[in-house]
């Protein structure tokens, strides 16, 4: 397979409720469509939406013969339809401005045809075209301009597409079996809409027929930006060795209070001090309490941080604290 490699910007990713760093931000993941295409054969997975006629058909099947589907299961499509093409999509349930789309798709070796994954908005259609086509190239939209990414996409192999889009930039970039194909600028998406759906798609005309292809393996992930923790002081002047009420509240980027209870905060503080509690727990508003008696030398500066207890990047300090003279 030859493949056109432009510079790549990279990004680390761990897999669950975790943190993405991008451009020195901190991004939480959250996992929003995760299909194994593992159901009955002959089936529609839950959840999504197909459209075909009586010869254009997209369905579970097996698929023994074709190794590394899993659970030896895949999803079909198959067009011997000149008025229809046969497509499945899956609405995220609300717009998603920075996400990522991954699928595993094999192109039939007797009936290849091309087999499309987009990405869709309910205010502007399509708004990410990629596909895989006849001549084994893939192809992306760099806005209306479809330019070849790679070739040699052979047919008989199951190949890995990511793509991966920011609707603040209203860019994307997309990788194959592993390696970015886009530019480190990315694509400019081919309509300004924020995504809400991903849909799947065989043929590139209508009229054009005997044409099958498999799916397996198809995510979809959510990126926000990570909450943090807005710390408070009852008195940011106390008298030396006097105690104050410290709180955290959980907040988003924007500073919304996210009302999570259950979440172990860990106290800690410069200058000395100490704390009736090292953790203490939010409660139904996201909101965790801690007394913090002071130094008992005037003058002496405290600034108390809040660290979440499962994420060690969400966190918050205080204000300066400055003990007075008694």
């Amino acid at each position: 397979m030859k493949t056109w490699k432009f510079p790549d910007f990279r990004v680390g990713v761990l897999v669950g409720f975790v943190l993405l760093l991008l451009v020195g931000l901190a991004y939480a993941q959250t996992l929003l469509v995760n299909e194994t295409f593992c159901e009955p054969v002959g089936g529609i997975p839950t959840d999504w939406t197909p459209t075909m006629n009586e010869q254009a058909t997209v369905a579970i099947r097996q698929v023994p013969d074709l190794s590394g589907a899993t659970c030896g299961r895949a999803l079909e499509l198959a067009d011997e339809s000149s008025n229809s093409f046969p497509m499945l999509e899956r609405s995220f349930g609300a717009p998603v401005k920075k996400g990522t789309f991954e699928f595993v798709v094999l192109n039939s070796t007797d009936k290849p045809g091309e087999i499309f994954g987009e990405i869709r908005s309910t205010d502007a259609g399509n708004v990410i075209e990629c596909r895989i086509d006849t001549a084994k190239a893939l192809r992306c939209r760099d806005g209306s301009t479809l330019k070849v990414l790679a070739t040699g996409v052979d047919n008989g192999v199951w190949h890995t597409v990511r793509i991966e889009w920011d609707a603040n930039t209203w860019t994307y970039k997309v990788m194959l079996n592993g390696d970015y194909v886009t530019p480190d600028t990315g694509f400019s998406f081919t309509a300004l809409g924020v995504p809400t759906s991903v849909r799947f798609k065989l043929g590139s005309t209508a009229a054009k027929v005997n044409q099958k292809a498999y799916i397996d393996q198809a995510k979809v992930f959510e990126y926000v930006a990570a909450p943090k923790y807005i710390v408070t002081v009852s008195d940011t002047e106390p008298v030396n060795g006097s105690a104050v009420t410290v709180q955290a509240q959980l907040a988003d980027e924007n500073g919304n209070p996210i009302r999570e209870a259950g979440r172990t905060v860990q106290w800690s503080a410069t200058g000395g001090g100490s704390f009736d509690a090292q953790t203490t727990v939010t409660d139904a508003t996201g909101l965790a309490t801690v007394t913090f008696t002071v130094s008992t030398v005037a003058g002496t500066e405290h600034v108390v941080t809040a660290t979440d207890g499962e994420n060690s990047n969400i966190k918050g300090d205080s204000p300066a604290i400055i003990t007075q003279p008694g």
